[in-house]
């Protein structure tokens, strides 16, 4: 039987990704180890968002990936890292702006620096943005598992931001936390009310 091509190419990506995303690791790890230096987190988060997601997200300009080290995509995305910080940016049509750490390692105190950089900053990101009320949502329902917030135009169309925290620290599943910032535009369909079943 002969392997269908669209599939090999995936596995192919993910494979590439995975090799590159692995040496990127060891190298950052070895030059904070030896320098004793460790980079600024958060502000490199607001700085992701702030001077590449949002004026790709506006339209305002293409994505800027200088400085970034791109990596092999998965599905449609188009995928980078920041060296410094492992922290990955994809950016899709839509259009759609992601951070996250999927690679890099961050501490309780990274994340929680992150999401008060997010809660001071999110007006100003994306707020201005939109035309009409923004409202903003924590769907956690009180779970302590799960960090969850929602930036969005209460018309439901617009610019949003959604901030996303799960993970074994936080008493859930049975893997390391991971935090992702979704940038985007478009008709805003809010995930279920976890603690109500109902559309956020």
């Amino acid at each position: 039987m002969g392997h269908k091509p669209g599939r090999v190419r995936m596995v192919d990506r993910r494979i590439m990704a995975g090799a590159l995303a692995g040496g990127l690791v060891i190298g950052l790890t070895g030059g904070w180890l030896i320098w004793g230096q460790r980079p600024d987190i958060p502000a490199t988060v607001a700085s992701l968002i702030e001077d590449r997601c949002l004026p790709f997200v506006t339209g305002a300009a293409g994505f800027d990936g200088e400085g970034l080290e791109e990596i092999a995509g998965y599905n449609d995305s188009d995928d980078y890292v920041d060296p410094r910080t492992l922290i990955m940016v994809s950016v899709t049509e839509g259009p759609r702006c992601v951070v996250r750490d999927r690679l890099a390692v961050w501490t309780d105190e990274d994340r929680n620096a992150v999401f008060a950089i997010i809660e001071a900053s999110v007006g100003s990101w994306v707020a201005v943005n939109n035309d009409g009320d923004m409202v903003l949502e924590n769907l956690a329902g009180g779970l302590s598992w799960m960090r969850f917030l929602i930036y969005r135009p209460a018309a439901r169309q617009g610019y949003y931001l959604i901030a996303l925290t799960t993970g074994s620290d936080l008493g859930g599943s049975d893997v390391d936390p991971t935090t992702t910032i979704n940038i985007g535009h478009g008709t805003f369909i809010g995930p279920a009310r976890i603690s109500e079943g109902q559309d956020a």
